[in-house]
């Protein structure tokens, strides 16, 4: 049976090594939302198909998309993360701006609320934290060259995909208190 409050999709993104995971968890635990981390779905979909094939990456949308509508439809809010870079086209051609707007329209066609969350940080800190041992968890991104690529492959924070994203810098800031800010800012 759904809430009486609408149910929330909180999309937390940036280029990888920007504190999504940590920031998620954070999140999760001041919340009780529960946490749904781009690696836990790849890990998933990549185990039966390849990275590159256009049968992973439609799978891996696939599975994005119901999670967001059977949540939504049972009146759940749900954190999710996703590693971004605006000018990075998925192997069958869909943008990662495509699928950002695509996951808001989705949200609000249930009758939820789209509160996204564009992490960033300074590159010096981006190369810094890439290399962290952790990082080879979920096998992420983790060297300057992998860095380099999604650097690469971003544009400015004003040019993000939907207007009404909360953007947080996070370059000096611990991970409890963006997910601080993060619950302040939409009323978790």
């Amino acid at each position: 049976m759904p809430n009486d409050k609408k149910s929330k999709i909180i999309f937390i993104y940036g280029l990888p090594a920007t504190g999504k995971l940590t920031v998620a968890k954070d999140l999760a635990k001041m919340t009780d939302i529960p946490l749904c981390h781009n690696h836990m779905i790849f890990d998933l979909v990549f185990k039966i198909f390849k990275w590159q094939s256009r049968e992973g990456q439609k799978m891996r949308e696939k599975v994005y998309a119901d999670i967001v509508k059977l949540s939504l439809q049972s009146g759940a809010s749900i954190i999710f993360t996703h590693a971004h870079a605006s000018a990075a086209q998925y192997p069958f051609g869909v943008s990662s701006n495509t699928f950002v707007r695509k996951i808001e329209r989705m949200t609000k066609t249930y009758g939820g609320l789209f509160c996204p969350v564009y992490l960033l940080c300074s590159e010096k800190e981006l190369y810094k934290r890439v290399v962290h041992p952790s990082r080879k968890t979920f096998n992420k991104t983790n060297t300057i060259a992998g860095m380099k690529w999604w650097i690469a492959s971003d544009i400015p924070a004003a040019q993000l995909p939907t207007k009404n994203t909360f953007v947080i810098d996070n370059t000096k800031l611990s991970s409890k208190k963006v997910a601080e800010m993060i619950k302040k800012n939409f009323k978790l």
